[in-house]
């Protein structure tokens, strides 16, 4: 697998159109059958604006059928998923004409129009799901548990995401009956007692897409927003482990750019800066995405100034107690390893055991 990942920059998880395609078969063969060619939404919009099926390198990367090192569709995936390359748009950059460009990536649109274009830039999108994401230059190994994705031929986004964020807010606020008005304490989620695996949709990254949710140490004290306020830091605990996996990677990361639904919550924002010990910077822009997509219109323009954001500070004190928690949630789940034999044989449950 991790040839692949070096390869299309995605490892075989369902977020990608590998597992996809090796599952439509068995669960819907008839339209299996039926299908002339694969293709994403923008593709669809581009042939039926102008006639030719055609993606770009960008997009193509977020299939995880793109060779990121021959700059063609992977002939040996594709082989695999029961598609022909025939079947799939042709990669192009930009028609000829230049005037009309093919899309690129939401999460690479949203980095180019946050400001977060540089190695030393983090943008951090905390929506439904969450993602942490750094624009580099340079075609990086990708680390085990994360992705990179194309920008252009220059550049490439590295990254992780996890499937828990807004959703798992949402559901907290739902099956616990908590108010909209309900509000979560700074100090309390550095000092919770209770430990959980944050895991109410399957996980995606940095691992472990078969864990069961589950919440260690709580006794009849515990209340609706005891739960909600632990379930919130733990899942900010997985993104503190995607940004460490990332600084290994690509170096120090002086600013990080938050932005998304979550980011307008301030306590939400401080649990955040405090989960990851640093400070953080909320981004400007309530268009993000927009922003970069059309920057990178403009002949292809990565960079942009971006004025900053007001800045939330780090606790120093609060962010100790997170580490210590963020260290028992990780014995917490590895004792998940050592029960469960199915994962302990998996490959992800090795690595991280």
């Amino acid at each position: 697998e991790n040839k692949i990942l070096q390869r299309t920059g995605c490892m075989l998880r369902f977020p990608f159109w590998p597992a996809k395609l090796r599952w439509l078969p068995h669960a819907q063969p008839t339209l299996f059958r039926r299908v002339q060619f694969w293709v994403s939404p923008s593709d669809w919009i581009f042939h039926d604006l102008h006639g030719e099926l055609a993606t770009s390198e960008s997009m193509a990367s977020g299939t995880g059928l793109f060779n990121q090192q021959t700059r063609k569709w992977d002939s040996e995936l594709c082989d695999a998923a029961g598609v022909k390359e025939t079947q799939l748009p042709v990669i192009l950059p930009a028609l000829a004409d230049g005037r009309i460009l093919t899309a690129i990536g939401d999460g690479a649109a949203s980095n180019i129009g946050s400001g977060a274009t540089a190695e030393n830039i983090a943008a951090i999108n905390l929506g439904t799901s969450a993602a942490v994401r750094v624009m580099t230059r340079r075609a990086l190994r990708v680390p085990y548990r994360l992705f990179r994705f194309v920008v252009s031929e220059q550049a490439f986004v590295l990254g992780g995401a996890i499937s828990n964020a807004g959703n798992l807010r949402d559901w907290c606020r739902d099956k616990l009956h908590l108010a909209d008005s309900a509000r979560l304490d700074r100090e309390a989620a550095a000092r919770d007692t209770l430990i959980t695996l944050p895991f109410v949709v399957a996980e995606r990254s940095p691992d472990w897409p078969e864990f069961p949710g589950a919440i260690s140490g709580y006794n009849r004290s515990t209340t609706p927003l005891d739960i909600f306020r632990t379930f919130t830091t733990s899942a900010f605990y997985r993104l503190a482990d995607i940004f460490d996996l990332l600084e290994k990677s690509i170096g120090p990361i002086e600013r990080i750019i938050i932005s998304g639904g979550m980011s307008r919550s301030p306590e939400i924002v401080a649990i955040l800066a405090d989960a990851l010990g640093r400070n953080l910077e909320l981004g400007i822009e309530t268009e993000a995405s927009l922003r970069g997509a059309a920057l990178h219109a403009q002949n292809g323009q990565l960079i942009s100034p971006v004025a900053r954001g007001r800045l939330i500070r780090s606790n120093n004190a609060l962010a100790e107690l997170h580490r210590r928690r963020r260290r028992k949630q990780r014995l917490f789940a590895r004792s998940f390893l050592i029960q469960d034999p199915a994962i302990m044989r998996s490959k992800r449950g090795r690595t991280l055991a």
